[in-house]
């Protein structure tokens, strides 16, 4: 039976491929295999598609592509690759990858010439079909010592080179033994990733997929639920408090020790609190991009400190010195809370298109604003002095962020998980 890590098998390792008669005397070279669970028919589209600037190499996309995410679907326009065809090793690097031969869906040949008709890099996908309607996906890399001259090679006038660049140009300076073992580090972890890539996205977990896609969409409506039962409590349960002002007193005194609306705010927070961290696990397993998978992963713990917020006491006990720990507690709770209020709006704003990121960012002016104002009044609640408007800031502060939340919520019920961001 195949292993189900990236090494590759004593057979492997030993097999003939197209590589070796390219770089015959490497200085540098290395096997990995992975077995993937469909026909190399499935996991083809995905290896012609590779390239910085193009669908990614599946790896470190920070390190190879740019930073831009690798794609998550089938490219339709770059399903033909060619001899000759250019696929670019690195965003605006001057060596790039070279279609040497192609046989899909078995076989593909990349190669960096050395500018003097022979190969410095190849590098070989080969795909063989096994037991089961699965594929063998082996990789073999080799370098020639040419690679060290282009790597040695001055920086030309005009050109700025990326972070992979001065890298190997510091590696090519090393020892021979040196190089040879760094390299084969370096191309060990960005070469394992990009094949648990390549299997990620040709075999997506179907069962466990389509169950979270059957309910994607009722609980991204938690969102939805939870930004409006929000907004809904700040401005409706203090009108059971006779004596509650909207406009000048704070969302926390409605839950403070010994307030009459204490066990139905309590309450209405762990509906809540269970309604968002609905929505932020939902966000976080099956956003269709990284920044929105953080911003759900943001909300879902935020969700969870909720559930555990320590109550304030009353202003006439703080102002008479009787606050305890459970007040130094809730001033704690609402940093952290703001701070992932903010990081939130922050990320996201990265997470679809221009017109979102506008709003987005908006939004964080809006609630840095009427929450840094709503701060200053802390002082004047300790002495149980009048603050008028800070119910006001406070709730513009709150509620435009769960009317984000809103918004977040219907945008990814609409575009769905694996869609790439495309709101404009």
């Amino acid at each position: 039976m195949a292993p189900a890590t990236c090494i590759a098998t004593r057979v492997e390792r030993r097999r003939p491929l197209i590589v070796d008669t390219m770089i015959p005397n490497p200085i540098f070279t290395s096997t990995h295999a992975v077995t993937i669970d469909a026909p190399p028919e499935a996991v083809w589209p995905w290896i012609a598609q590779m390239g910085a600037g193009r669908a990614g190499w599946y790896s470190w996309d920070l390190i190879d592509n740019g930073g831009r995410p690798s794609a998550t679907r089938v490219m339709p326009d770059l399903q033909a690759p060619v001899p000759g065809a250019i696929m670019p090793a690195v965003p605006h690097a001057l060596d790039a990858f070279v279609v040497a031969s192609v046989d899909p869906p078995r076989d593909l040949v990349l190669a960096v010439p050395d500018g003097n008709g022979a190969n410095a890099v190849a590098w070989e996908h080969w795909l063989e079909r096994i037991d089961g309607g699965r594929t063998r996906l082996i990789v073999r890399g080799r370098a020639s010592a040419h690679w060290l001259d282009l790597a040695r090679a001055p920086t030309p006038a005009g050109h700025h080179r990326v972070f992979i660049e001065r890298a190997y140009a510091a590696l090519a300076r090393l020892p021979r033994p040196l190089l040879i073992a760094f390299a084969g580090v370096g191309h060990r972890i960005m070469e394992a990733r990009h094949l648990r890539g390549i299997r990620r996205r040709s075999t997506p977990n179907t069962r466990a997929g389509a169950r979270l896609e059957r309910w994607r969409k009722p609980l991204l409506a938690c969102g939805m639920l939870a930004g409006v039962l929000y907004i809904a409590m700040t401005l409706l349960v203090g009108t059971l408090w006779d004596t509650y002002s909207l406009a000048n007193q704070t969302i926390s005194e409605l839950s403070a020790i010994g307030a009459p609306t204490r066990p139905l705010w309590v309450g209405l927070g762990m509906i809540y609190s269970a309604l968002m961290m609905a929505f932020g696990w939902t966000a976080w397993k099956s956003g269709p991009n990284r920044a929105l998978r953080i911003v759900g992963a943001l909300l879902f713990t935020q969700a969870v400190l909720g559930l555990f917020w320590p109550p304030m006491h009353q202003r006439a006990v703080l102002a008479a010195g009787d606050g305890t720990m459970t007040d130094t507690l809730h001033i704690v709770w609402t940093v952290v809370t703001s701070v992932f209020f903010m990081g939130a709006l922050g990320v996201g704003a990265a997470g679809l298109g221009r017109r979102f990121r506008i709003y987005s960012l908006a939004t964080l002016a809006v609630v840095f604003a009427c929450g840094a104002w709503t701060g200053t009044y802390a002082p004047a609640m300790q002495a149980n002095l009048p603050t008028p408007w800070v119910g006001v800031w406070e709730r513009v502060s709150t509620n435009v962020f769960m009317l984000w939340v809103v918004v977040l919520a219907t945008v990814l019920q609409r575009i769905g998980p694996a869609r790439e961001p495309g709101l404009r």
